[in-house]
């Protein structure tokens, strides 16, 4: 997902996005179960992964300059971004500093050297470094902070690495969410969670979009 100048770009990609994954999950609820062990990891690490580009490309839109979907201009009150490397630059300093030290001084930036952008923090602190003219509004999309957004990704990281660690961490959180033990994760994620009416992948997919939305508008 690159950088636009229009974030009504970005939202539509989104949503189209998020609505196959929303739908997906809806036909597993229902479906074989093999296809629930095979596809439900995917979905988890795509859902989260997706997020994280989508902050990416956001920042990095209104560092270099964008229209929001209602027309407001958005750009960065930062006197030495200039470029793509530039915002990037600004960005890592501010929300992975320990790497700053590793910035070559000129080309192109690796992106295992890049913050973790699915993480909300990173995009509230870079807009806050770049001075985005928005950046009231990245707070505000944040506020109360999505506990959706770790949740997520503690559950990525179980699918991903797959160890004791990741498993008990993953379990917590589906525990805290009024998911049992006693069925394999993947199960567990097409449950509605405690009060709610749909699987809990359903729910953070629907809270991601809405995020989404409200930044883009």
């Amino acid at each position: 997902m690159n950088r636009t100048d229009r974030l009504d770009r970005l939202w539509r990609s989104t949503r189209k996005h998020y609505a196959r994954l929303r739908a997906e999950v809806l036909s597993l609820t229902v479906g074989r179960p093999e296809a629930r062990t095979q596809r439900v990891p995917l979905l988890a690490i795509d859902g989260i992964n997706y997020f994280a580009n989508f902050t990416r490309a956001f920042y990095l839109s209104g560092a270099l300059g964008c229209r929001s979907r209602n027309g407001k201009q958005i750009s960065s009150g930062h006197p030495s971004v200039r470029s793509l490397r530039d915002a990037m630059t600004v960005a890592i300093q501010a929300s992975a500093r320990n790497n700053a030290r590793w910035l070559p001084l000129t080309g192109p930036i690796e992106r295992r050297l890049e913050p973790p952008w699915h993480d909300p923090n990173v995009l509230i602190k870079s807009a806050e470094a770049a001075k985005l003219s928005n950046y009231n509004d990245v707070l505000s999309a944040f506020s109360p902070f999505p506990k959706c957004i770790p949740d997520w990704a503690c559950v990525r990281n179980f699918f991903a690495h797959r160890n004791a660690d990741t498993y008990a961490a993953a379990m917590t959180v589906l525990a805290q969410n009024g998911l049992m033990s006693g069925r394999r994760i993947s199960d567990l994620l097409l449950q509605p969670a405690l009060g709610a009416a749909r699987p809990l992948l359903w729910e953070w997919c629907a809270e991601i979009e809405l995020r989404c939305e409200y930044l883009c508008s």
